[in-house]
């Protein structure tokens, strides 16, 4: 008689199933007609298809949906992750510091592992907290209301910067959890987590997220596609 999948592979196979699902219904309805979706081309697909930027300058600007207005581009929108985004920075920093100075300080693997979750978090409040800052000042998303002084590269830099470091900070989180299930369930020493299950433990924070965060960097999938992919990974 077979074995019957495990209940958490079941369900991680569904949270597969269903963010493939909802990238696929936004991507249809994106390129829903005869419209193609507004996208900047690298000069190779420009030269590919015989446009130019000209063109994909004047198609956005006479597309409706270069206008949209929502909660997000709104005063308010762009108000409410620089506060949340600070606190949570400033939190994080008084966490550093609390490990940094106390008796212990870096020496046990609870301490590097919330060390490691507080420096990840500490990274992505920061890009949370700059809000529409980093975005192009000449962009044509005129409807974003937030201040924007920034150029495609410290744009670029932030999306990076949010994607990778918060999902590191999620990884953390688990694994976090995973040294819990070990030291309190299972009764392992300190010692013995240190030297066989630790340096484990951070690289599979450090480097799950880095695939799905590149292709993010260096291609044009959506925030759902990486997400997609990192989900491949832990299985």
């Amino acid at each position: 008689m077979s074995k019957l999948p495990s209940p958490s592979l079941l369900a991680l196979c569904s949270i597969v199933v269903v963010r493939y699902l909802t990238a696929c219904a936004a991507t249809s309805t994106c390129t829903s007609g005869d419209d193609e979706t507004l996208e900047l081309e690298g000069p190779r697909g420009l030269l590919a298809v015989g446009r130019n930027y000209t063109d994909l300058y004047e198609k956005a600007i006479t597309d409706e949906r270069t206008y949209v207005e929502t909660v997000s581009t709104s005063l308010l929108g762009a108000t409410i992750p620089s506060i949340s985004g600070s606190i949570s920075a400033i939190s994080s920093l008084l966490i550093i510091v609390i490990i940094l100075r106390s008796t212990v300080g870096m020496s046990t693997t609870y301490h590097r592992l919330i060390f490691g979750l507080s420096i990840t978090d500490l990274c992505s409040s920061l890009a949370m907290a700059l809000s529409t800052l980093p975005m192009p000042k000449d962009m044509i998303y005129t409807q974003f209301e937030g201040q924007h002084i920034g150029n495609t590269l410290t744009c670029t830099t932030q999306g990076f910067v949010f994607f990778y470091a918060l999902r590191v900070t999620s990884g953390y989180n688990i694994l976090l959890c995973v040294y819990y299930l070990c030291s309190i369930r299972y009764k392992m020493k300190e010692q013995h987590i240190r030297k066989r299950i630790e340096p484990w433990l951070h690289g599979a924070a450090i480097l799950m997220p880095l695939p799905p965060a590149v292709l993010l960097l260096f291609t044009k999938v959506s925030f759902l596609f990486a997400d997609i992919c990192l989900d491949m990974l832990v299985l």
